[in-house]
């Protein structure tokens, strides 16, 4: 394990950099910075997922803000990730829900938006695991918080390592859905 893992906080992203030491964080960073330079210049970016797209512009069209209810129609979950997340419900941890819920809003979500989604979700996420076991150390780094402007609340996004996580969870929610269709469909 890395004894060395700086996040660096942007206007557009977050770079978390692990390293055995100063130097090899600074190396990376170096690197990282680079590429998205070279990345940048070349205009060539990868295609960003369509449910990351859809979602993103299911929040904008509706005009819903961060101190407007938001429901889980306005983060356009495909249903059969939905069915997988039922499916898998008992099995699933609040991480879990997190991960799915922080996928699929490209624009954050902040604590209340966090709990009630995941009530509507029908796997609710406790205020007190919020306050203590989301902070836990041994997480730390696949989850970012920003201020939101004008207010006190904060606003979750996933870090890159989080983002990893949670399109595997998709994946397998994806499968287990398209299973249960299956089942249900014979």
């Amino acid at each position: 394990m890395s004894r060395y893992q700086v996040t660096f906080k942007g206007q557009a992203f977050d770079v978390t950099v692990s390293g055995d030491s100063v130097e090899d964080v600074v190396k990376a960073y170096s690197e990282i910075v680079e590429g998205l330079k070279k990345a940048l210049s070349s205009n060539s970016f990868p295609k960003v997922a369509p449910a990351f797209t859809e979602a993103k512009k299911s929040r904008r069209n509706t005009g819903v803000t961060h101190s407007e209810s938001l429901t889980l129609s306005h983060l356009a979950i495909p249903q059969v990730v939905r069915d997988g997340f039922v499916e898998t419900m008992a099995t699933l941890t609040n991480w879990d829900t997190t991960f799915l819920l922080l996928h699929y809003a490209p624009d954050g979500l902040t604590n209340k938006e966090l709990r009630s989604l995941s009530e509507e979700l029908g796997k609710p996420i406790s205020y007190s695991w919020l306050d203590t076991d989301f902070h836990r150390k041994e997480m730390q780094g696949f989850v970012v918080s920003r201020r939101i402007p004008n207010r006190k609340a904060i606003c979750y996004f996933l870090a890159e390592p989080g983002k990893k996580k949670a399109l595997t969870l998709v994946q397998r929610m994806n499968e287990k859905g398209a299973h249960q269709v299956k089942k249900v469909g014979n």
